[in-house]
């Protein structure tokens, strides 16, 4: 039963792919804002807790919005096995949810006034007669924002105002900034993916009306730019209060970008938003990975009062860390291996 529940309300979809990079996020904004742990951690959980509710509520109420479409294109729909008012019920019940986890937490205007925003936006842009999912690039940027952006500002906002501080200040808004951007590639991205099923389903999407080459182009000659300059600007802004993460990350990205220069790093940078499932996704993997690590690490470091977030974390997302560590082993093992293969080709030439 639960495991139909999880299928139905998609959480493959939103687990690691939306969760991990909001709580790399949270934790960041825990150490920039330096919120104690006694603060910090009940409204963690209440922040994963809403999370989870809410974004459970939006892939219901997207699939109610495609259940007609994804029939004409043959397309498994969770929700077509269900009544239309089981569906809606489905989508009240998760998002009342959502919200009853931050009853009595005296929650501040500015998370509120955001999760209001994410909760409207979401009927807005799946559900006729507005339907922004099929009205080109407004789409594009409600897409971006409900899904990214507006939850980004929403964790930020939530810690901003623990620690007393305003959220309109440069980290926070670099933040949402980089996580629209984020959220641009990746709806670019499943839209390419889907341009098949969505032509045969005559679904019109911004892929669909302008093509996907010029989606690629858009991709990756101006949000992927973008993407990685907010990034950047990010780990500045961060550098104060995390300077040993921020260096860590920059050698990281130094290592990496000297391997793809020399034609050893096998992934290609080429095409951000690639048309084929399956297909290597530039830093996806790392945003999902190593940030919300790396800050947790430092967390408990800095107060052992949040240790039993990390070992909590390192245990409920071992599965990608893992998966992650192998491939920085063959990283650092091909670094270590170098000083000897010159050895070697200098030994030769002797």
């Amino acid at each position: 039963m639960t495991g139909g529940l999880l299928r139905l309300v998609r959480a493959d979809d939103w687990w690691h792919y939306h969760l991990l990079p909001l709580l790399s996020v949270a934790y960041a904004a825990i150490a920039f804002f330096a919120v104690p742990p006694a603060l910090a951690l009940p409204a963690l959980v209440r922040l994963l807790l809403s999370i989870v509710f809410v974004a459970a509520y939006s892939h219901v109420v997207n699939d109610i919005g495609d259940a007609e479409q994804d029939a004409r294109a043959g397309k498994a729909g969770r929700l077509l096995a269900l009544r239309p008012w089981q569906r809606a019920a489905l989508a009240l019940v998760l998002l009342a949810c959502g919200l009853a986890v931050w009853v009595g937490a005296g929650l501040g205007a500015t998370p509120v006034a955001v999760l209001a925003g994410i909760v409207v936006l979401q009927p807005v842009y799946a559900l006729r007669p507005v339907r922004l999912k099929e009205r080109g690039a407004w789409g594009l940027a409600a897409d971006s924002l409900h899904t990214h952006a507006l939850p980004t500002l929403y964790c930020v906002a939530l810690f901003a105002g623990l620690a007393g501080a305003s959220v309109w200040r440069p980290f926070p808004l670099a933040s949402t900034a980089w996580s629209f951007l984020v959220g641009l590639r990746g709806i670019l991205y499943h839209q390419r993916v889907d341009e098949a099923n969505d032509r045969r389903a005559g679904v019109t999407t911004f892929v669909t009306a302008h093509g996907s080459e010029c989606a690629a182009g858009l991709v990756r000659r101006w949000v992927f730019p973008a993407e990685l300059a907010a990034f950047a600007l990010l780990g500045v802004l961060l550098l104060p209060a995390a300077p040993v993460v921020v260096g860590v990350f920059a050698v990281y990205g130094t290592a990496v970008q000297l391997l793809r220069w020399g034609g050893i790093q096998e992934h290609s940078f080429a095409d951000p938003a690639p048309a084929e499932k399956g297909s290597y996704v530039p830093l996806l993997a790392f945003y999902r990975t190593w940030p919300a690590v790396a800050f947790a690490v430092l967390l408990a470091a800095r107060d052992r009062g949040f240790l039993p977030l990390l070992v909590l974390h390192l245990v409920v997302f071992a599965g990608p860390i893992l998966r992650q560590a192998a491939d920085l082993w063959d990283l650092l093992a091909w670094f270590l291996r170098a000083p000897v293969r010159l050895l070697r080709r200098g030994a030769r030439l002797l």
